[in-house]
């Protein structure tokens, strides 16, 4: 008779056993292997879930970010653009007002002259209207309006 390992006759019943223990034995190891490996695959098909959809925010997160920026870019170009013109608009106001103020002051300065000229012309006539008066008689004045007087004859009775 030959002996199996574990006390038993080989072929006998025990044989059975222990080849079915062992068989139940690799079918338990490889079910909770099966489940072990559903178990993370469905863990990792989570995870790639997951991952999808915070990538998928940080996309629109990062989009919605290059659209602000962009938008304040063209606000800045804006903004820019209007300072300039502003600017330029007042430097021509002011070379404008310059302008204006220059004509304004040769103008003054001409009827100034004018004037003067005027007074020295007038000077120059009450100058002479003074010594046409002096020369016509003492104590007579030329009249305000500058002509000069006609003298009638004077009837003495």
């Amino acid at each position: 008779m030959v002996h199996a390992p574990y006390g038993g006759e080989a072929g006998g019943p025990r044989a059975l056993t222990l080849n079915s223990e062992h068989d139940r034995l690799l079918e338990v190891a490889q079910t909770y292997e099966c489940n072990l490996l559903d178990t993370i695959r469905t863990e990792r098909a989570n995870l790639v879930d997951s991952f999808q959809k915070q990538r998928a925010i940080l996309e629109k997160s990062l989009s919605e970010q290059q659209h602000i920026v962009q938008e304040s870019l063209e606000n800045q170009d804006r903004l820019v653009a209007t300072a300039r013109q502003d600017r330029q608009r007042g430097k021509n106001t002011i070379e404008n007002l310059r302008s204006e103020f220059s004509q304004l002051r040769a103008a003054a300065a001409e009827r100034e002259r004018g004037l003067a000229r005027a007074g020295a012309r007038r000077v120059a006539e009450d100058g002479a209207q003074a010594q046409a008066a002096a020369a016509d008689g003492p104590g007579r004045l030329a009249p305000p309006d500058g002509r000069r007087e006609e003298r009638l004859p004077l009837n003495r009775v």
